[in-house]
């Protein structure tokens, strides 16, 4: 086995290679493992150095990681598809958009092409401002496809890599397995959703209930959707309710498989038939007849993409990353920007065609979180200050302004400077805690309010109230005394009382 060694500056023949190994992984990177020995008859070893380029059958690896020893030379490659994660982009695509759009997005300008059969469109809010890989990543849950590296730095984008055979695994009868692995952490049984302006309630249990029972997913609640079938489509589709696993064979008892095929599994002591794909193949090249070839040690079958090479590599960048992030979601109907403290805040403006809509939320207060929002139409403009306590219960005050009125709600609301001007009418009962100082007078009701009684009310046993009598003219006091000590005129008119004084 001859190798092809570059570095910025040479390529020379790698040669004496010993234990290569290969390992392809379901919509992921490949990894190139082997072996080096120092003799005079490689040129190329002299060339062993981190990220120099290994080439086999037309593909390109970058050694990552790199043992040498006085005799050898233990190296370990990965596909420099890979180097994608150093490469971003910045931007987003929104709206309605097709595969051949998002691969252009993201392989235009790079030394990678693309084929693909594929002709799909979406929806989608905001694709892109994330490096190259996790975004292929991403591209293939939105657009429900998969991906192979080809030779020539070429990727390979079909709606489903492999097909069904028939394969039928059955544990401990046609295959031995080397390693089981089953994870039911997220497995749910029962979900409920909440659609409409109302909150209708629908409910989905899963099959497995009867195995499991019912395990209850977090509900999902969205104003938007109108009907119980489109609801009940999207709490099916959301629920998580399959056992995941992954069985590692020995490949030895059974045919060569592809990658992504589809195969059957009976797991017969678990009561288990289920579907799987092959996730994972180890290759070794060995010689059969004459010639050089890799060949399968170890095959991974599993009903879920494992995390592969890259997915690995990007989450720790993921988590050595601030905890600061934007975005801007341009769709035909609506432009969203966001600004977000990872845990901590978000704010958020949402334009529209006929509203603004701008929000600020604290997720990390003390006590629970809050959030203040301003919606804004053409005819109505709403303010509103909301916190919700550890207990859940919320706490809200509002003020709604359209060209005729203003509504206040708020537990209390202070006045601080001149606040009325003229003609300020108020319906209901005011209440104030200090005094009151008025201009010039106070008049009680309207001046043709003839016969109907107005009242000064001190406390429960003195007041006064005029506007009775027969033509509304006459005052009362009540009162256990009226105390005059201190007036020292009084002026009756034509009025003078008859009645004698102390």
């Amino acid at each position: 086995m001859i190798l092809k060694i570059k570095s910025k500056t040479q390529e020379l023949p790698l040669n004496h290679i010993q234990s290569p190994k290969r390992i392809l992984e379901l919509n992921s990177t490949m990894q190139f493992n082997f072996t080096a020995i120092n003799h005079p008859n490689s040129p190329g070893y002299r060339l062993l150095e981190n990220e120099h380029l290994i080439e086999y059958e037309g593909h390109e690896y970058r050694i990552k990681q790199l043992a040498k020893r006085p005799k050898y030379a233990n190296v370990k490659c990965v596909h420099v598809y890979s180097d994608l994660i150093g490469t971003r982009r910045d931007s987003t695509l929104g709206g309605t958009i097709s595969l051949q759009q998002a691969l252009n997005f993201l392989f235009n300008g790079t030394d990678w092409s693309f084929v693909t059969n594929v002709d799909k469109t979406i929806e989608v809010e905001s694709f892109g401002f994330n490096n190259i890989v996790k975004l292929m990543t991403d591209l293939c849950n939105l657009f429900e496809v998969e991906f192979t590296i080809l030779p020539g730095k070429q990727i390979s984008v079909q709606e489903r890599i492999s097909g069904d055979y028939g394969a039928i695994y059955r544990h401990a009868h046609n295959i031995q397995s080397i390693g089981e692995d089953f994870d039911s952490t997220t497995l749910r049984t029962k979900i409920t959703g909440y659609y409409g302006a109302s909150g209708v309630s629908v409910t989905y249990i899963s099959p497995l209930a009867e195995v499991y029972g019912e395990i209850e997913a977090e509900s999902i609640k969205d104003e938007a959707i109108e009907t119980h079938e489109e609801m009940l489509a999207i709490i099916q589709q959301t629920l998580d309710d399959e056992v995941k696993f992954t069985l590692s064979v020995d490949p030895s008892e059974t045919k060569a498989r592809e990658i992504g095929e589809s195969v059957r599994v009976v797991y017969e002591k678990m009561d288990m038939n289920l579907s799987a794909r092959v996730l994972k193949i180890d290759e070794e090249l060995k010689k059969i007849d004459d010639m050089y070839q890799f060949v399968p040690v170890s095959i991974t079958l599993g009903n879920y993409i494992r995390e592969g090479y890259v997915d690995k590599v990007i989450g720790e960048i993921t988590a050595a990353k601030k905890d600061y992030r934007s975005k801007i979601e341009k769709l035909d109907t609506r432009i969203t920007f966001q600004v977000e403290e990872i845990g901590e805040s978000v704010a958020t403006l949402e334009i529209k065609a006929d509203s603004i809509v701008s929000s600020v939320s604290d997720l990390n207060t003390r006590m629970g979180t809050a959030e203040s929002q301003i919606v804004q139409n053409a005819t109505n403009i709403s303010f509103k200050v909301s916190e919700t306590d550890y207990n859940g219960n919320r706490i809200a005050s509002l003020i709604n302004q359209t060209s005729t009125t203003i509504d206040i709600v708020a537990e209390r609301i202070n006045f601080i400077g001149q606040v009325f001007g003229d003609g300020a009418i108020f319906k209901g009962n005011i209440k104030t805690l200090e005094s009151i100082e008025v201009g010039n007078s106070i008049q009680l009701g309207e001046l043709n309010d003839f016969g109907v009684a107005k009242k000064i009310q001190f406390n429960s046993m003195a007041s006064i109230s005029g506007g009775n009598g027969e033509y509304g003219g006459d005052i009362n006091f009540n009162c256990d005394a009226l105390n005059l000590n201190s007036v020292s005129r009084i002026y009756w008119g034509n009025n003078k009382p008859v009645a004698v004084w102390a």
